[in-house]
């Protein structure tokens, strides 16, 4: 936590595009969780939920579309607070909300007066059902939905994996099954929070004094750093957007404009239709179906890298490859189907550290994604931010006592409905210079109110005016 000159909460902002929902028709809002995560440490919340069955928010299971908004304070990193909102579309889910049942949210949160941690985190939940209309109707969902989860009633559902041999939960399929898909969400943490980082990590240092983080090195170059830095090796690659968080790398690169995916990462859609003569295979079913195409080659990885004379600078390049090919025949009662699967990847990650704590953060983020029950959509976001921390040199944890940090980003989204979302916002040292939003969706997500752009040379930046004798360890 800083104790500059800040009178007000800082608002941070991650740009996303708004769900697209009806307009002019009926809608109700229904608050599903209000709960402070802190209070005891690690926690999660289970709140009972039941359908909505006020009649402006339409019949239950026929709704258009299904909002959640959430929104959080929290008392760091300035004393005035922090706050953030989100919303995401989860239309695809209403088979869940038409049923009654319970409603649980994990958020660890970690309090502790060692690490200087005190920052409570306090979440409002709240979903927005609609009603149908004759522009927008219901729309195609799935039939049922099976959890893929470690199945636990009252603790977090998903799976923590710390080896390379993954989660596994029992499934049972209808035998007249024609399609089926996952959808994968995966957050990196403890250790894996900053998996990207094929090196050295900027962020950590502000709590630990003299010792460089815990992060992703490729494995053939762990030796060039003392064993006490505690890499863990493996390197920077996984199969996923890397999401850098509000800490990560230059926390002063995220104050005000975020990464983006910090406040809403991005899930993965996967269409397991062409294996299901796998999984409907021996179980008694009778869809007859069969591969015809199955070509999954291992990743092809090649690490670079080296470093400079006693160590001072280390650098790694990381390249992945890899091309998929899945087909397959369902046979169903409307005649045969040919369903395919493909992907093609390509991975690259450069990391030069001479151990500072500023950084120049390029991120790119590409998707086209046809959803199985929903419009084709396509994202496109460029960010590049450029930072600086400064810290005290008090025995202990360290202090952040300065800091600079710009932010630029444009960002894209069009789908087939016609719906458009442009935003170009650069955010400055704590202060917006310029946000400017179109598309039609613009409403549904406006810019910062004028009266809050600082203009060319942003905000004031943060800078610590003295660190309290009691505060240190």
């Amino acid at each position: 936590m800083t104790d500059d000159s800040t009178v007000t909460p800082l608002v941070d902002l991650q740009v996303f595009a708004p769900p697209v929902v009806p307009q002019g028709g009926q809608s109700c809002q229904v608050e599903l969780l209000t709960h402070s995560f802190g209070d005891g440490s690690y926690n999660n919340a289970v709140v009972t939920y039941s359908s909505p069955t006020n009649s402006e928010c339409g019949n239950i299971g026929q709704w258009a579309a299904i909002s959640l908004n959430i929104s959080v304070s929290s008392a760091e990193p300035t004393e005035t607070g922090t706050i953030w909102n989100t919303i995401k579309d989860v239309t695809h889910f209403t088979p869940l909300f038409a049923e009654d049942g319970d409603f649980m949210m994990d958020f660890g949160n970690i309090i502790s007066k060692e690490l200087l941690l005190d920052g409570v985190l306090n979440v409002i939940i709240t979903a927005t059902f609609y009603a149908p209309t004759p522009d927008f109707p219901t729309p195609r969902t799935s039939d049922f939905i099976i959890p893929l989860s470690n199945l636990s009633p009252m603790l977090a559902n998903y799976f923590t994996l710390d080896t390379d041999t993954g989660g596994t939960t029992l499934v049972s399929l209808p035998g007249n099954t024609v399609e089926a898909y996952v959808k994968i969400f995966c957050s990196g943490n403890s250790a894996e929070k900053f998996w990207y980082l094929s090196a050295f990590d900027g962020g950590f240092p502000l709590l630990w004094n003299d010792r460089p983080p815990i992060s992703d090195t490729p494995d053939k170059f762990t030796q060039y750093f003392p064993d006490s830095t505690g890499l863990i090796g493996k390197g920077p690659f996984r199969e996923l957007y890397a999401t850098i968080y509000t800490g990560g790398i230059t926390p002063s690169n995220w104050r005000l404009l975020t990464s983006y995916g910090a406040y809403n990462a991005p899930s993965y859609w996967i269409d397991t239709t062409p294996v299901l003569p796998v999984l409907l295979d021996g179980e008694g079913h009778n869809t007859p179906r069969s591969i015809k195409v199955y070509e999954v080659p291992d990743l092809d990885i090649q690490t670079l890298g080296g470093a400079s004379e006693e160590n001072e600078t280390v650098w790694t390049r990381v390249i992945v490859h890899r091309d998929l090919d899945i087909q397959s025949e369902i046979y169903t009662s409307e005649g045969t189907k040919t369903v395919t699967f493909t992907q093609s990847l390509n991975y690259i990650n450069d990391r030069l550290d001479p151990s500072g704590y500023g950084s120049e953060v390029n991120q790119t983020h590409i998707r086209a994604i046809q959803f199985p029950t929903g419009p084709y959509k396509s994202i496109h976001s460029v960010q590049h931010a450029k930072g600086w921390v400064g810290m005290d040199d008090c025995p202990g944890p360290r202090h952040a006592i300065n800091g600079t940090g710009k932010t630029e980003q444009t960002f894209a989204y069009v789908d087939r409905r016609g719906a458009t979302y442009f935003r170009d916002i650069v955010a400055k040292n704590d202060g917006w210079v310029h946000d400017r939003v179109g598309g039609t969706l613009r409403a549904a997500n406006r810019p910062v109110p004028d009266n809050q752009i600082y203009g060319p040379d942003g905000g004031p930046g943060f800078r610590r005016r003295h660190v309290p004798r009691d505060r240190l360890v």
